[in-house]
């Protein structure tokens, strides 16, 4: 019984682990998100005491600001949640401002540390828990390579669909500078004379 216990629940950090997502009731009534952090093993490494706990009750903290009621399920650098928000638009702008909000650091022992990741998201309700918990692990390994903030998986086009505002990939180029202004000249032909500057 102890066993079976310790199975269901993360070691580290106390959250339900992801076996316990495997035996949970009621898993086909929402959208599978699976966040990876890309840089959990840097963090949790970067400080002398155990801070595992606490930088994961700090990002369920936060997954929970707009999803309420969601069940964070932990295993190493991934969370996954069945999310109740029920429109995939609504959804990608839940996971884009949940991007924003910890753009500005989460506070580990009275230290700032910035926090990467990536999600995947299964919309596939009537698939069985471990198929989705595989597609949404794929795809935001998926989004991890393209460097997508969210990849969704649809089954019905066989494959990964990409799901993400224009202004958010802009926001995520900018801050990791990829986008830089570069000034031209602007020319009066009569004179020679530089008469403004053009950003492109």
């Amino acid at each position: 019984r102890r066993y079976e216990v310790a199975e269901q629940t993360n070691a580290t950090s106390g959250l339900p682990s992801l076996q316990q997502l495997r035996m949970d009731e009621h898993t086909d009534k929402g959208s599978l998100v699976a966040l990876k952090v890309r840089n959990y093993g840097a963090i949790v490494s970067s400080f002398d005491s155990a801070v595992e706990a606490q930088l994961a009750r700090e990002i369920a903290r936060r997954v929970r600001l707009s999803d309420t009621d969601a069940v964070i399920y932990h295993e190493g650098d991934k969370f996954l949640w069945i999310s109740r928000i029920a429109n995939t638009v609504d959804l990608l702008e839940n996971l884009e401002g949940l991007h924003r909000l910890v753009q500005g650091g989460i506070a580990i022992e009275g230290r700032e540390v910035d926090l990467t990741f990536n999600c995947g998201v299964d919309i596939a309700h009537d698939r069985s828990i471990e198929k989705r918990i595989a597609n949404a692990l794929q795809s935001a390994e998926q989004a991890v390579r393209e460097d997508e903030l969210v990849c969704i998986y649809e089954p019905d086009n066989n494959g990964v669909h990409w799901e993400i505002s224009l202004l958010s990939a802009l926001d995520r180029a900018i801050d990791s500078g990829h986008v830089w202004v570069d000034y031209q000249p602007k020319l009066d032909l009569a004179s020679g004379r530089s008469k403004r500057d053009e950003a492109l």
